[in-house]
């Protein structure tokens, strides 16, 4: 049975796969944990859409914003 792609499929998985915004939820300015690695992770491989590194706590971190949510 032939499935039939249409073109919407691929614009779905285009906002998956390379998102155009991503936010990170719990990075944090002080050590090294979970949302930290994501956001550093996302730097080192040249991630070049908006980025919001979220936390209850405002800071900064890797000389980005820490946004409160």
């Amino acid at each position: 049975m032939a499935t039939s792609i249409k073109k919407s499929d691929y614009d779905f998985l285009k906002r998956i796969f390379k998102p155009r915004h991503v936010a990170v939820v719990g990075v944090s300015a002080d050590g090294f944990g979970f949302g930290r690695g994501i956001l550093l992770s996302l730097l080192k491989i040249g991630f070049n859409g908006e980025r919001y590194q979220v936390n209850p706590r405002v800071g900064t971190t890797s000389g980005l914003t820490i946004y409160q949510h």
